[in-house]
């Protein structure tokens, strides 16, 4: 069975990249480039993997913040 990547990212052009290197491994890819995107996605989707970019700030607080809930 495929693992479901979800790949967080502004950047559209390294979100592209990583889309096409993770699909060339035979992922199921899913992407996102806002926090609040992701979160629906992780809500409604069974999500195997999240890669974010965890130099921008905004994706770090939000995850920090959602997994200090759970």
């Amino acid at each position: 069975m495929k693992k479901k990547i979800l790949i967080l990212n502004q950047n559209i052009d390294e979100l592209s990249t990583m889309r096409q290197l993770f699909a060339k491994e035979g992922c199921e890819v899913i992407t996102a480039t806002n926090w609040d995107t992701g979160l629906k996605l992780i809500s409604n989707i069974d999500i195997d993997y999240i890669v974010l970019d965890a130099n921008n700030k905004e994706f770090k607080e939000a995850f920090q913040k959602t997994a200090a809930k759970r």
